[in-house]
C-alpha cells in the first residue's frame, strides 16, 4: 500500500543527504564533526543494508500450514507449524507474511499461539492482494514469517484498571490471545464491544459467545433485524454497558480508522487521559 512504499523509498533520503552534504560541506571536511558524519553515515549504511537483507528474506521462519479454517464468508484463519526456530510472540503482538522467502510481505496480527510446540494462527479477509491469495493456500503448503513485532496492549496491562475492548471487522485478531488471557482473570473486568455489519459477518463468534468473564458487546450496523445493539461502537454505546466509570477503564481499540479516530476523540472529550487510550492501526 502507499504507506509501505512511502516507509521503503524514505530509506533512501538519508545516504543521499550524507553523500551531498560532505563533499560541498567546506566547514563541515575542515572540523572534527567531519568525523561524526562519517560514522553516521557508516551507521545509516549499516541500518539500510540490514533492511536490505530483511526484504530478501534472511531472517524470515518457514512454517508450513497445518490447518486453513473459513471463520466467515470473508475471513480465514491460517494454523501455522514451524520448521525451525519458533516464535514466542507476546499478547497483542503481529508477524509480516510471505509467501516466498523473498516475497511481498503483510502485517497480521498472531490471533493464536500454543506454547507447547510453536503453532501460531493468523486470520486474514481475504478481499484482495496479498490477503485475497491467502484464499487459495492449502494444508501443505510453506510460509515465511518475519516477527514478531509490537507492543500493543502491554501498557494497559501493567495497571490494574478495567480493560475495554472496541473492535471492527477483521480487527477482532489483535484481540483474541488477549481476550484467552483475561477470561482466565476473574479478578480484572474486561469487556469486548465488536462490531460488524451483519451477524454472519462475526469473525470467532463461537469462541466469543462461550465466554463467561469476558463481557461481550456485538454491534451490528446493517441488520435491522438484530435483537442487540445496532450501529456503531460508540462512548454512549458503551457506556450503557460499563460497570465502571470511562476514566478508570484501559481503553484498546483496532479497527477501521475512522472507528479509531472517533473513539479517540470522544474519550479524550469525555476526560480520559491520553495515557489509558491505546490504539492498533491496520491500514498497511
Amino acid at each position: 500500500g502507499p504507506w509501505f512504499l512511502t516507509h521503503l523509498t524514505t530509506s533512501l533520503v538519508l545516504p543521499l543527504a550524507f553523500t551531498h552534504a560532505l563533499p560541498i560541506g567546506m566547514t563541515l571536511r575542515q572540523t572534527p564533526l567531519a568525523w561524526f558524519w562519517i560514522l553516521l553515515a557508516a551507521a545509516t549504511a549499516g541500518v539500510i543494508a540490514a533492511r536490505l537483507a530483511n526484504l530478501a528474506g534472511w531472517r524470515t521462519r518457514a512454517h508450513e500450514v497445518t490447518g486453513v479454517r473459513p471463520l466467515t464468508a470473508e475471513v480465514v484463519e491460517l494454523t501455522l507449524r514451524p520448521l525451525g526456530r519458533v516464535m514466542a510472540p507476546d499478547l497483542g503482538q503481529f508477524v509480516y507474511v510471505r509467501r516466498r522467502r523473498a516475497g511481498s510481505q503483510r502485517p497480521y496480527s498472531v490471533a493464536g499461539y500454543d506454547e507447547a510446540d510453536g503453532r501460531l494462527s493468523l486470520a486474514a479477509k481475504v478481499d484482495q492482494g496479498f490477503s485475497g491469495e491467502l484464499r487459495h493456500v492449502r494444508p501443505g503448503e510453506r510460509l515465511y514469517l518475519d516477527g514478531p513485532y509490537g507492543v500493543f496492549s502491554q501498557e494497559a496491562l501493567r495497571t490494574n484498571r478495567p480493560i475495554v475492548m472496541a473492535a471492527g471487522g477483521i480487527g477482532i485478531t489483535v484481540f483474541t490471545r488477549l481476550i484467552e488471557y483475561l477470561e482466565r482473570r476473574a479478578d480484572r473486568p474486561a469487556y469486548l464491544f465488536y462490531g460488524n455489519g451483519r451477524a454472519d459477518g462475526i469473525a470467532y463468534r463461537q469462541e466469543l459467545d462461550a465466554l463467561n468473564h469476558v463481557t461481550v458487546v456485538h454491534v451490528l450496523s446493517d441488520q435491522d433485524d438484530y435483537g442487540g445493539e445496532k450501529g456503531y461502537i460508540t462512548l454512549d454505546l458503551m457506556g450503557r454497558h460499563l460497570r465502571h466509570p470511562v476514566g478508570q477503564c484501559e481503553f484498546l481499540l483496532c479497527g477501521p480508522s475512522v472507528m479509531t479516530r472517533k473513539l479517540e476523540r470522544q474519550l479524550l472529550d469525555a476526560g480520559v487521559p491520553d495515557g489509558q487510550i491505546h490504539h492498533e492501526l491496520f491500514g498497511f
